[in-house]
């Protein structure tokens, strides 16, 4: 009886997909089961009535894919005194760095300590809106909206020491990308881009890194890759991260799997 009432249904949106995912169960009987996957764009309504399952209650936690996000490294003056301030600097920097205004894109600051670079997070607003209409209440309520980077990100070692050298992830998902630079556990750079594809992606983006923190670079990416996606791989199968290396279980609810299946058939 108690497996029934409460559930938390997880939502992996891309530019074109869903995938539904449901965390349940009580003690050891906790489970993550994979639902199914749906087309859909970013304009259309979302329906997950047919996801629901027989639980009373549902908490629907989001990720999205970074053709759905903006993200940038921004280092937030220490003269800001509380969250608000923060988050109205980063949407003037969003306007200004990608011409988003701040009336259609909602940002989250993720905050870091003076001196250093934070995380921001962009989404569009009519798509939040979009997520709290499909989650209502009371059976499904929408409780969380985060990048899926953010679940990727915490399954990776830390590299720490003050001389510690620059060092990235580049995540490509089925159609975008993200870059994150850090050095000594601190955040230099962080950018998403769509993609369609190109065999050159990581080659290109490799380049990049190494023009901009020196050639050594490339020893010290780590690349995340999705299902599908080994042809962009070109001669850089030995930067893949291996799930086996840095997951514990095959399936996590907030999808961080996704993006170490690239070792699959590479």
């Amino acid at each position: 009886m108690i497996e029934r009432l409460h559930s938390h249904l997880h939502l992996y949106l891309t530019g074109s997909k869903g995938y539904v995912r449901r965390h349940a169960g009580w003690g050891w009987r906790r489970r993550t089961e994979l639902l199914g996957q749906f087309d859909w764009h970013a304009g259309a309504p979302l329906d997950l009535a047919p996801w629901l399952g027989r639980h009373w209650r549902t908490s629907l936690h989001v990720h999205l894919g970074s053709a759905l996000c903006r993200l940038m490294a921004l280092e937030i003056p220490a003269g800001a005194k509380d969250a608000a301030e923060a988050q109205a600097i980063a949407s003037a920097s969003l306007q200004h760095e990608f011409g988003l205004g701040a009336a259609q894109w909602l940002c989250t600051v993720e905050r870091a300590p003076a001196g250093q670079k934070s995380a921001v997070c962009a989404m569009r607003r009519e798509l939040l809106e979009r997520l709290r209409a499909a989650a209502p209440g009371p059976q499904l309520r929408l409780v969380s909206v985060k990048p899926l980077l953010a679940g990727v990100w915490s399954a990776l070692p830390r590299r720490g020491g003050a001389d510690a050298s620059p060092s990235a992830l580049l995540a490509v998902e089925e159609d975008a990308f993200t870059v994150v630079v850090t050095q000594a556990g601190k955040l230099l750079a962080m950018h998403a881009l769509p993609h369609r594809g190109e065999a050159d992606l990581v080659e290109r983006e490799l380049r990049r890194l190494g023009h901009s923190y020196g050639m050594a670079m490339e020893t010290r990416v780590g690349l995340a890759l999705a299902r599908g996606q080994q042809g962009l791989l070109g001669e850089h199968h030995r930067l893949l991260l291996s799930g086996r290396e840095h997951l514990r279980r095959r399936h996590y609810a907030d999808f961080r799997d996704v993006l170490f299946a690239g070792e699959e058939g590479a």
